[in-house]
């Protein structure tokens, strides 16, 4: 089992967390140091994260995957002033980080049922007026199905995480909701 705190990401954020910094941490592709994303910090806890034109918690446990799947990112922490109107994380630092490896440890076990990309799915028209109860995540994904039917269009389409869809798809099939038509 991969451990959050061997990342670096979380390396960082746990030595500003421990001294109660305020600032932010930008996020920097290795590649070319361009700026894909900022951390703010107020006394320690993250308040607002920012990653590829994501925000809040979704742009948090997207940058910790990120970094789970070798995405070489470097951190360079600034301390100023954050006005605390940025605040859209509103979970301590360590809910935050215990989250964040439950994230990590679903992830790692829907990625061994993560369909073929190039399989075309299609919603089974008789689960349409079943009674059978749906998440909000199966339902999200339901509703991509509707305009791609490619297993690669709905996770880059979908707005959900990546372990969210797959597990999403493999509920559905065991609901007996989507059909597999081929795969190329």
């Amino acid at each position: 089992m991969k451990e959050i705190k061997d990342l670096t990401l979380v390396q960082s954020l746990d030595e500003q967390h421990a001294v109660g910094f305020t600032g932010k941490i930008n996020v920097l592709s290795r590649l070319n140091n361009q700026l894909v994303g900022v951390v703010f910090f107020h006394n320690g806890q993250v308040i607002q994260t920012q990653y590829q034109g994501q925000e809040g918690l979704k742009a948090f446990y997207q940058l910790v995957i990120a970094e789970l799947n070798l995405v070489s990112h470097r951190f360079v922490t600034e301390p100023e002033l954050v006005d605390l109107s940025l605040k859209h994380i509103h979970f301590p630092y360590s809910v935050l980080r215990a989250r964040s490896q439950e994230l990590v440890d679903e992830l790692i076990e829907a990625q061994k049922q993560k369909p073929p990309e190039d399989v075309k799915l299609m919603i089974d028209p008789s689960f349409i007026n079943s009674q059978v109860d749906i998440s909000g995540a199966e339902f999200e994904v339901l509703v991509h199905l509707t305009e791609w039917n490619k297993v690669k269009d709905v996770y880059q389409n979908c707005p959900l995480l990546e372990f969210e869809i797959t597990t999403a798809l493999v509920s559905l099939r065991k609901k007996k909701a989507i059909r597999v038509l081929r795969s190329k």
